[in-house]
Formats: structure tokens, sequence, C-alpha cells
């Protein structure tokens, strides 16, 4: 089986500093390596090709056989890193930690938090604002709802 640390700092230093970055790298039992990769603005499947190729040199299909698919983040999925949430600011966040399920526009994050504005419908239905701060260890998931408006 191929070692996950190693395509993880193998794709890392592909990527480098730029504005695509690695999310995530599954291997199974049977060698299917799965590179799931995001970017500040998006990932264009150029992108997947050329990492794809990049990332198939490094590795050594001698030794083992293995297949390989290199994907955008799914926009369904639930984020996983704080980089992820910097290029979701101003984005609606719907948010499960133990309270509950949450909803709101997605206003900060740092290293140890982050920040959504919620609104609730009070009293004769007049818009009420708040904000919730979540530490990313507090919470079960954090997704985009997507808006086709």
């Amino acid at each position: 089986m191929k070692d996950k640390n190693f395509i993880e700092e193998k794709v890392k230093e592909i990527l480098g500093e730029g504005e695509l970055f690695l999310v995530e790298v599954k291997v199974s039992k049977n060698n299917n390596i799965q590179v799931f990769i995001d970017g500040d603005d998006g990932v264009k499947i150029q992108d997947c090709i050329d990492l794809s190729r990049q990332l198939e040199e490094c590795l050594d299909r001698e030794s083992e056989d293995f297949e390989l698919s290199v994907l955008s983040f799914g926009l369904e999925e639930p984020l996983k890193m704080q980089r992820q949430y910097v290029k979701n600011i101003g984005r609606s966040l719907q948010v499960e930690d133990e309270q509950g399920s949450f909803t709101g526009t997605l206003i900060s994050a740092n290293e140890e938090s982050f920040t959504i504005e919620l609104k609730k419908k009070g009293k004769k239905n007049i818009e009420n604002e708040n904000q919730k701060t979540y530490n990313y260890k507090e919470i079960k998931s954090a997704k985009v709802v997507i808006s086709f408006k």
C-alpha cells in the first residue's frame, strides 16, 4: 500500500505556496489514491490534470500498482481546514454543533475560530441579527450553503 504521508508531502511540494492547496489524501487497501485539492479562486480541470501528471512521476508503478485520482474538493463536502473558511467569507454557511444546526453568513475566520452572522425571526417576524463564534474543534461540521439566486 502506498504511503499516505509521502503522497501528502509530494502534493504540498508540487503545489508550493500558490493558490491551490491540499485538503485531503485517501489511500485504500488496494492502492486507490484520491487527492482532494482546493484553491483560493477555485480549481480548474486542468489544475487536476497537471497535478496528477506531476504526482504520478513521483510514484513508482514498478514496485506497486495504483490508481490515482486528483479531484477538486466538492461544494457539498464539510469544510476541513482554516484556509477553506477564509476563502468562503461572505458566503452562507450551515454549522452543526452539539446544540443543533445554525445557518448564517461567514463574516470572519482566523487560525482558531470563525464567526457567522445569524438571522433569526423574532417577535412580529422582525429579523434579528447576532453573531456566533465557533472554535473549529467545537463543531461537528460546517458546509457552504449553495444558492442559485
